[in-house]
């Protein structure tokens, strides 16, 4: 039974609980009104608690999304960087093997006159 704010109590009953979002009471026969306010908050326990889970749930994977792309954001930037010292370093050793390749050669004798 709904009772609105204001209202009288039948004779033999209680309230159960109340309910915010009416601004009324809800009302059972007296030795219901334990029983039932007894079961609604087993209810909302219940429903909390898998609430609580959810949300835990939902915390813990968005903290691994996070910590995942932190580590594949920090390997592509690392490899990138051996990638460059790497490629740096390839390139030393080439144009060093190119440029004493050069020094190894002998020089040209004196050019021929140009004639036109």
């Amino acid at each position: 039974m709904r009772i609105l704010e204001g209202e009288r109590l039948k004779w033999g009953y209680g309230v159960a609980w109340r309910n915010y979002e009416s601004m009324s009471y809800e009302a059972f026969p007296i030795p219901l009104n334990i029983i039932a306010r007894n079961i609604r908050a087993l209810y909302w326990k219940l429903a909390s608690a898998a609430h609580e889970q959810k949300k835990w749930d939902d915390i813990f994977k968005s903290g691994y999304e996070k910590g995942y792309e932190a580590g594949k954001s920090y390997g592509e930037h690392s490899g990138h960087r051996k990638g460059y010292e790497q490629g740096k370093k390839d390139t030393e050793e080439q144009f060093g093997r190119a440029i004493r390749n050069s020094f190894s050669q002998p020089a040209p004798e004196a050019l021929p006159p140009i004639t036109h």
